[in-house]
């Protein structure tokens, strides 16, 4: 395979990834609070605490998960037993995390039990798992109703064969294989909720919520950036194959190898590499739109040879300037109008212009204004597309300051 396939190849896998994130509502460029927090919004432990937190401290939300469970089959194509009717939330219903090191177990007085299997990660499932899990839920005296098994992935369920225990074959003292076969029975007891029935819950919940509820505009924002997340972590996982493809051509071939080490380089470094560029071609842009070159001052000529541009009739500022080196803008106040001028950027100018951001350096004589890379969308637009809208912050810029005020 050369290059041009490859990338080819790649942009397919990118425009089914697109479709598929429209079809499952998911849309990964829109703010999410999970993602400015952490990166361990990509971790299993986030998600079960979450859980673990809502099953625990709001009632609602445990009746309509276990609801929702009720209405999806087991593995052996049973119904498995009714949690809603069965498992008493009355008899002081615990939550706990990690406990035998199951992911949550919940259980009340009344001994019974619902063990509940995070993988929402996209972890691989552990050989023998479930049956240990079950295995500490019997000694100590917990009726196992259900094993809720929570996957990333669309169509995934546990591999219940290949939990035939080994370790408890081994150990004839195991009180839990002497009475339980682990091949036959887990299916009767498992579940899988998969992301879109863990949505419907998240989303009934809030629904259900007494509009006077103090906590509802937090409910929703909370539920929706959470659903947002879900999403798209589904959707991530939906093209693993297809990536692992491509991946694995990459990796066989020394001649995409490397090509695929530069391009790894420019992405690592895209800040850096971005600033000379754009910055060359923004003056370009300035140029047509009347900016002139000044390079004989020394003191400007140090900063890169700059472009300038007179505001005539400008009752504040008496020229702008712009250091492509810095993708820096500065504009001179004039006389007698500093304090007026400087009002303008810190309250006006600053505020509506994108992209725009106070860097140091600036004087009471001349406030500067950068391009931030922080700000650029994710993902990473064309050159064009950038200077595009960098320029069009430089023109917000000059039109708010020579507004009178």
């Amino acid at each position: 395979m050369d290059v041009i396939s490859l990338l080819k190849e790649f942009e397919t896998l990118v425009q089914m990834r697109q479709r598929k994130l429209g079809n499952f509502g998911a849309n990964p460029n829109r703010f999410n609070l999970f993602k400015v927090v952490s990166d361990k919004y990509r971790k299993e432990n986030l998600h079960s605490d979450i859980l673990a937190y809502l099953l625990d401290n709001e009632p609602s939300f445990l009746n309509l998960f276990l609801e929702q469970a009720d209405k999806l089959g087991c593995m052996d194509k049973s119904g498995g037993v009714l949690l809603k009717e069965t498992f008493d939330t009355h008899a002081n219903v615990f939550v706990r995390r990690e406990k035998g090191r199951i992911d949550i177990l919940i259980h009340n007085d009344k001994q019974q039990a619902i063990i509940i299997e995070n993988k929402l990660n996209g972890f691989t499932d552990m050989d023998t798992q479930l049956c240990r899990y079950y295995q500490y839920a019997v000694e100590h005296n917990w009726k196992v109703l259900a094993i809720l098994y929570l996957p990333r992935e669309k169509g995934k369920v546990p591999n219940i064969g290949k939990y035939s225990c080994e370790i408890c074959k081994d150990r004839k003292q195991c009180a839990g294989y002497k009475k339980f076969s682990f091949e036959t029975q887990l299916p009767k007891l498992t579940k899988v909720i998969e992301i879109e029935p863990l949505i419907d819950v998240l989303t009934q919940w809030v629904a259900n919520s007494e509009p006077d509820d103090v906590r509802l505009s937090d409910m929703q924002m909370f539920v929706r950036h959470y659903a947002d997340l879900l999403r798209e972590i589904g959707v991530n996982c939906m093209t693993y194959d297809e990536n692992i493809d491509i991946l694995k051509k990459i990796f066989e071939d020394k001649t995409l190898l490397d090509t695929a080490n530069v391009l790894a380089f420019i992405w690592q470094n895209k800040q850096e590499l971005l600033k000379p560029l754009v910055g060359k071609r923004i003056a370009e842009e300035l140029q047509a739109k009347g900016y002139k070159q000044k390079d004989k001052d020394p003191i400007w000529k140090e900063a890169g040879g700059v472009l300038y541009k007179e505001l005539p009739g400008n009752p504040y500022f008496e020229y702008i300037i712009y250091k492509p080196e810095w993708l820096t803008f500065a504009l001179k106040p004039k006389d007698g109008q500093v304090e007026k001028a400087n009002y303008l950027l810190a309250n006006e100018a600053f505020e509506k212009c994108d992209y725009l951001s106070e860097v140091r350096g600036s004087t009471a004589n001349f406030k500067h204004r950068n391009f931030d890379f922080k700000k650029l969308p994710q993902p990473l637009e064309t050159l064009h597309e950038i200077v595009a809208k960098c320029v069009a912050c430089y023109d917000k810029l000059e039109e708010l300051v020579t507004q009178e005020k």
